[in-house]
């Protein structure tokens, strides 16, 4: 295969995509490589003036933010590790989102309290989790801005709520991958987020 799959996606909606079904979804779930879906560049809500030197809206491929939603299974990290060697290529910034059920507060060796969440059932120590996550993906914080951001709620919805906020240019998300049934008794994050979200969005498969 590949080293990644770079399409476009026209958003086909409704009934036509229903029929048609949608071209990027089905390689997003097959594929082993990276995908990178570009979709348009959101246009400006101002009258169109913009001084040039603040965003150049003409560039097809835009990454200024990028978002992260950050798990901690093998495949966000990964989708951490793209993101922070895009970053580097275009002086982006990175938000994390870790999506938790529950919070709750731990000793750790230097006994003080410390932030455990629980996410998909799995207990995620964040104050060691993190800053291991960072050496792991040899992350130069002084040189890469990172902004992390822990919220609980459903995973989709508070996606959506960042791109909106935030205006992300690009989602990196892991994806498990599923298939058949059990794909769509869960259904999948990274698909809703093709279909209904208005930025590009590159998904990462565990290896």
């Amino acid at each position: 295969g590949g080293d990644a799959v770079i399409m476009g996606s026209r958003g086909a909606s409704g009934l036509r995509h229903l029929v048609q079904g949608s071209v990027a979804e089905k390689v997003i779930r097959q594929a082993d490589c990276p995908v990178l879906v570009i979709k348009k560049p959101r246009s400006l809500k101002s009258d169109g003036y913009v001084m040039p030197q603040i965003r150049d809206t003409s560039d097809t491929f835009q990454a200024d933010k990028i978002l992260v939603p950050l798990d901690f299974s093998p495949a966000s990290k990964r989708a951490l590790h793209h993101a922070i060697v895009i970053a580097s290529t275009y002086n982006s910034t990175i938000y994390t989102l870790t999506v938790f059920d529950k919070k709750l507060k731990e000793l750790g060796q230097d006994h003080e309290e410390h932030t455990t969440v629980m996410v998909r059932g799995e207990k995620i120590r964040l104050w060691e989790a993190f800053p291991k996550l960072l050496r792991d993906a040899e992350c130069d914080e002084s040189r890469i801005r990172l902004k992390r951001m822990v919220v609980s709620g459903d995973p989709f919805s508070k996606i959506e709520s960042v791109v909106e906020k935030k205006e992300v240019d690009l989602i990196i998300m892991g994806t498990h991958g599923r298939t058949g049934l059990e794909h769509l008794l869960l259904g999948s994050v990274a698909e809703k987020a093709l279909r209904s979200l208005n930025c590009s969005i590159m998904t990462i498969r565990a290896q």
